[in-house]
């Protein structure tokens, strides 16, 4: 099988071995691959042998283990690469304990140190007698870390040694992955081997995890966007020209949370521009007219809208429209009473100012005002949204409406972020964009942390209702190659191989794979593109290992 190895610029004294996939001995405490070597020409173990390798796991570590085969009252020399599974990192720990035992006979214990190179420790041990024995590494901590390969043979000379590997060469993998694969439709794919070294993992950012089923909820993916909900924003204007003043307040500043009723600030006016009373009530009866106009027209639309003819987007204008009109007619009963009163002196602190208020609870995401500047009548001074509950708005095309039941739940991943959030089912539009041809759905998400911003754009899922169970990978651990969507498979602590997969159903963290994992115990979830660019030089480094 052909392999392709990593050039790295880096004088690493890489030193290393050439894997054969050969079988697995699992123990009761841990998981793991057992790999039979062959014959090495000097790489870096200082002799012509063959060398087995095995990577075993438990919570705690990864152990990836090299050893010759095992021959009674020989010395064998054990290299452990211990790598930190919290954070793929080498393990700084002194010694690594090894332990041969065999039944109830003797048992060899020897400590391995550590060399030069972090999270690499070497040590020799002398098995007494030909047989099946185990080997057990251990870690003093508090918890201790521990992982037993069963099953080991041992030897009784090393012509039987020599025999026993040249046969083993051209047996077939010990396949234990049964299960995954009367699940799977597609063969086993073999891929190419790819080396990548234990240092050159420790050195980037790396990770492998255990292949794991989960249940996928069936659901419709489509864009969507972060929006204030209906009646969770208001712009606050300048109900005539005037010097604004702080008063008593805090004067409000960008990012400011302020509840609804507050005062912001003072608006001292300046009557000289409309001192026509006439002129005002002219005003004030044109305010009520276009707000009774609105009143009725979302009335109408309402009833519209319950009856499935008006579009959600329509209701919401209305509801706009409406909001502005009252706010109008409120801005000139105010104009004119305030005006009525100062005319006739009996309010001294209309002078000081006019009282300008929240209207709803929220954040200032925009800020205008600017304290002691004079503003113009329906200046815009501060944008307010409430951020605690905020609207995804999904764009479902068409085609894909009539799969969104009536109680649907949608759920996203924020940018930046590795879980979901859920949403609840607002409305679902009533009409067809004509240019993208979506409709739009509405949920309603939580946002206390106010992690989510308003005019976010990200990719959401919502569900059918159905679901399916499956193999689940992490999104970060496919990739996308050559218009094939690839995982890259952990054979053992330093070989891998490129797998081209099916996808099926995705939500906000994993995907459902269909097929291509067969014989698949560990997936690479992080540096996927450090073993792109492994699988794809043709440079041979030098591979051995620093003990």
């Amino acid at each position: 099988m052909d392999k392709l190895f990593l050039s790295m610029s880096l004088a690493l004294f890489l030193v290393g071995c050439s894997h054969v996939p050969h079988g697995h001995h699992a123990g009761a405490d841990h998981q793991g691959h057992d790999d039979q070597g062959h014959a090495h020409d000097d790489h870096g173990h200082g002799h012509d042998t063959v060398v087995r390798q095995v990577t075993l796991y438990n919570e705690q570590h990864e152990f990836f283990v090299e050893h010759p085969p095992l021959v009674a009252g020989q010395a064998a020399e054990f290299t452990i690469h211990l790598t930190r599974l919290a954070d793929w990192q080498p393990e700084q720990a002194p010694v690594v304990g090894i332990r041969l035992s065999r039944g109830e006979g003797a048992a060899v214990a020897v400590q391995a140190a550590r060399g030069g190179q972090a999270g690499i420790y070497t040590a020799e041990a002398t098995p007494a007698s030909a047989g099946a024995w185990s080997v057990t590494y251990s870690l003093a901590g508090d918890p201790p870390s521990r992982v037993t390969q069963n099953k080991v043979t041992v030897y009784a000379d090393q012509h039987a040694a020599d025999h026993a590997d040249e046969g083993a060469e051209n047996q077939p993998a010990l396949n234990l992955f049964s299960p995954l694969n009367q699940m799977l439709q597609a063969p086993a794919e073999e891929g190419e081997e790819i080396v990548y070294l234990k240092q050159q993992q420790w050195l980037a950012p790396f990770r492998s995890e255990p292949l794991n089923q989960r249940v996928f909820r069936e659901a419709v993916e489509a864009p969507a966007q972060i929006e204030a909900r209906s009646g969770g924003e208001a712009m606050i204007h300048a109900p005539l020209g005037g010097r604004l003043l702080a008063g008593n307040t805090t004067w409000p500043e960008f990012g400011r949370r302020v509840q609804q009723g507050r005062p912001l600030a003072l608006l001292q006016p300046r009557f000289q521009e409309a001192e026509d009373p006439a002129a005002l009530e002219l005003a004030l009866q044109q305010a009520r007219l276009d707000h009774d106009f609105a009143v009725k027209d979302l009335a109408r639309i309402k009833r519209l809208h319950r009856e499935g003819v008006a579009a959600v987007e329509t209701l919401q204008r209305a509801e706009l429209t409406e909001a502005d009109h009252r706010a109008e007619k409120q801005a000139a009963q105010q104009r004119q009473t305030q005006f009525a009163r100062l005319q006739a002196g009996n309010d001294a602190g209309i002078a000081r100012g006019i009282a300008l208020t929240a209207p709803i609870s929220g954040t200032i995401v925009a800020a205008h005002a600017v304290q002691g500047a004079l503003v113009t009548e329906d200046e815009v001074l501060w944008h307010l949204v409430d951020l605690e509950r905020v609207w995804l708005t999904v764009q479902v095309s068409e085609s894909e409406i009539h799969r969104v039941p009536e109680q649907a739940v949608a759920w996203f991943v924020p940018p930046g972020g590795d879980q979901a959030v859920a949403g609840r089912l607002v409305v679902v539009g009533g009409s067809v964009d004509p240019r993208r041809r979506t409709v739009p759905v509405i949920f309603e998400v939580p946002n206390a942390e106010g992690l989510l911003k308003i005019g976010m754009h990200v990719k959401a899922w919502i569900g059918t209702g159905n679901t399916t169970r499956g193999w689940a990978v992490p999104h970060a651990a496919l990739m996308e190659e050559a218009g094939q969507t690839v995982v890259y498979a952990q054979i053992n602590g330093e070989t891998f191989s490129r797998r081209v997969v099916q996808v099926g159903q995705r939500d906000g963290t994993h995907a459902h794979i269909r097929s291509g994992l067969a014989g698949v115990k560990r997936i690479v979830t992080q540096g996927t593109y450090q073993l792109h660019l492994a699988g794809n030089t043709t440079a041979v480094p030098d591979h051995g290992h620093v003990h």
